[in-house]
């Protein structure tokens, strides 16, 4: 193993030992808003450079998204963690009346009020911090690369919050990338977590998964990512 290896590897369980760590997650959280607010106000920049993805990603997301939905209300939706409103712009928008922005870098929500023709609404502020009960109940919380920031705990919370003002027959669909086991990004502070997981966080959040497939349709160099449609479990 060589030295840099072996350096990236103790830097790796290091973000990975602290992310277990309560007290070090806002400043990790703090970490991760100035990595974002160092990226452009673009595609380009929401994607990590990898364009290329944009219109086969979006494309299965909308399939998802109506497939799952089909039969359900489609009038108020969250787009968590939406950066410039690439997902509301393509996805979202094809399905729900209402759109709601979460972010915590507010130059993304001003380009996606600059580039987006029709009304929204935005949120400024870590999703752990939103607003849940006065906002009220929204049909559809979409959560896209969003939990591989939360360390277990406000993943967990925040999950069941979005449950708690979700309307009847109302979804969850997290979209995320996976990885064969736990692995920390030492550029954005994030850390990707395994199928196995994710649905474990799901299961302490009190939530069923409905349907659930892999994104389809990208290069195999790509990280794999998985979409899961949730609702609150049936006592």
């Amino acid at each position: 193993m060589s030295p840099d290896n072996l350096n990236s590897e103790r830097a790796s369980d290091s973000i990975a030992n602290e992310w277990a760590s309560e007290t070090d997650s806002r400043n990790r959280y703090k970490k991760q808003v100035q990595y974002w607010l160092s990226q452009d106000s673009s595609n380009t920049g929401m994607l990590g450079g990898l364009d290329e993805i944009h219109e086969v990603e979006s494309k299965f997301s909308l399939y998802f998204l109506k497939r799952v939905m089909n039969g359900r209300p489609v009038n108020r939706c969250v787009d968590v963690g939406a950066g410039i409103g690439r997902v509301t712009k393509n996805v979202l928008s094809q399905v729900f009346s209402e759109i709601h922005l979460v972010d915590p870098c507010e130059k993304f929500l001003q380009k996606a009020k600059e580039d987006i023709s029709f009304e929204i609404t935005i949120h400024p502020c870590l999703i752990q911090d939103f607003s849940f009960e006065e906002n009220g109940e929204f049909d559809c919380w979409w959560v896209q690369w969003t939990l591989l920031y939360l360390n277990d705990h406000d993943a967990v919370s925040t999950l069941q919050k979005m449950a708690e003002n979700l309307s009847e027959e109302g979804l969850i669909i997290v979209k995320d990338n996976v990885a064969d086991d736990l692995m920390p990004d030492l550029d954005d502070f994030s850390v990707m977590r395994t199928k196995e997981q994710f649905e474990a966080l799901f299961e302490k959040a009190n939530l069923e998964v409905i349907f659930d497939s892999p994104q389809s349709g990208l290069s195999p160099d790509i990280c794999e990512i998985h979409c899961w449609a949730l609702q609150p479990r049936q006592t």
